[in-house]
């Protein structure tokens, strides 16, 4: 019986050790498929990694190169330098950036397909403190929104020199792009998840734009302890109707239609105006002025403030079921009205269709656009074409109601549907 014992005990460590042993191997495999496309950034003001996301494209946080006049690159595992051409994108929101060397190429590391969990394993190389090629670990530990950004929270260490290096999963594809950690704790850093990256990548230019032209004001350095997540305010709005209710987040990635709307509704503006404009399968609008005491079949749509807001278009901020746009006239720079407003409906989209809005367009929707297109539906034409400053995050059925209501020609709502909105708390 003992012999057994000890012969069960010995399977049983043998098992636990291979166990251990194929952990090591997935991190070492995932080392040696992804080292090699990664690199080290140093500019005149700053230190950061990067990665290839194609044939001399590198991918990075924004505030590794800001203020820099210049910048080379190498990679992890050679002491050959190469200078950076140029910017092909970039997006201060989201504090990405996109680099071109044409003297370097290397394999792109691969994006995940799947949308990362929280509890996966994960895995970070970067070049934490200028120390090149390093790879640490941890799990995906939450999700967060700052600032009306999402962020990926995770464990796996990361310091000054890391910010802009790949975060993998445990198949060496990409989830995120590490951008922080918060000062004074233990194991609380921050990633940017590749959706935006996605978005940014569709909207690359062919040619290069120089460094220097991101030289910002106060030309100090940053890094990944200076860069951490803002925690702004979070603005949320209630449109009160006889059809229901609905509670609105403002983005905050749009401060001028934020801060204007805010403005409007904490003055009572939008009290007993109209949704004068109602078409099923495409949205609902309202805001305008005169319809506060509009007769019966008065045309409107014409009413305004007297003044216009500047367009705010920002990539991860589309078309997609729920979301509050500002409408706008003809104008050639695509300002917003400084008042009206419209809220999507949209339909539900095949994959034949958004293949077909895509031709049309002239450009490829990003995994999340089709996902929501496909999904909860949206109106994707209009996208870059409106801004986009909120979405509705409680009370879409008030929505579908509002949508389906007997109209006149000119979409006017035969029975009014006034409205009344109030700034609420969270």
């Amino acid at each position: 019986m003992m012999k057994n014992k000890l012969s069960i005990f010995a399977i049983y460590v043998t098992v636990m050790f291979s166990n251990l042993e194929l952990l090591g191997q997935n991190a070492s495999t995932i080392y040696k498929n992804t080292v090699n496309s990664t690199v080290t950034i140093e500019s005149d003001i700053c230190l950061g990694s990067g990665f290839f996301v194609a044939p001399n494209i590198i991918a990075t946080n924004y505030h590794v190169l800001e203020g820099a006049k210049n910048a080379f690159c190498y990679l992890n595992k050679s002491d050959i330098k190469y200078e950076i051409e140029g910017y092909l994108a970039v997006d201060k929101n989201t504090d990405l950036i996109l680099l071109k060397v044409p003297s370097l190429n290397a394999s792109p590391i691969k994006f995940a397909s799947a949308n990362a969990q929280i509890g996966d394993k994960i895995f970070v190389l970067g070049s934490p403190k200028g120390l090149p090629a390093t790879i640490s670990d941890g799990i995906l530990s939450g999700m967060r929104d700052f600032d009306g950004s999402k962020y990926l929270q995770m464990t796996a260490p990361i310091s000054s020199g890391s910010s802009g290096g790949p975060v993998l999963n445990s198949n060496g594809e990409l989830i995120g792009i590490s951008v922080s950690q918060l000062a004074e704790s233990q194991n609380i850093n921050f990633a940017i998840p590749k959706s935006y990256l996605e978005i940014l990548m569709d909207f690359r230019n062919y040619t290069s734009k120089p460094i220097s032209n991101l030289i910002s004001s106060n030309n100090t350095k940053t890094d990944s302890k200076d860069k951490k997540p803002k925690m702004e305010k979070e603005y949320l709005v209630e449109i009160t109707t006889d059809l229901g209710k609905m509670k609105i987040k403002l983005y905050n990635q749009t401060p001028k239609h934020r801060d204007n709307f805010v403005k409007l509704v904490g003055e009572g503006f939008y009290d007993s105006t109209l949704f004068h404009r109602v078409i099923k399968g495409f949205m609902i609008q309202g805001g305008d002025p005169d319809s506060k005491k509009a007769a019966p079949g008065q045309m409107l749509g014409g009413g305004d403030v007297g003044y216009r807001i500047p367009a705010e278009f920002v990539d991860t901020l589309f078309h997609k079921k729920g979301v509050l746009a500002a409408a706008r006239d003809n104008n050639p720079e695509m300002a917003s009205s400084g008042c009206q407003f419209y809220i999507v409906q949209g339909r539900v989209m095949n994959a034949n269709e958004i293949a077909s809005a895509e031709a049309r367009m002239g450009k490829k929707f990003t995994e999340a656009q089709k996902q929501a297109y496909s999904t909860v539906g949206g109106s994707p034409w209009l996208d870059g074409q409106y801004t986009v400053f909120g979405e509705v995050v409680e009370g879409l059925d008030v929505l579908d109601k509002i949508a389906a209501v007997p109209t006149a020609p000119g979409d006017r709502p035969l029975a009014d549907v006034r409205m009344t909105i109030k700034l609420v708390d969270k």
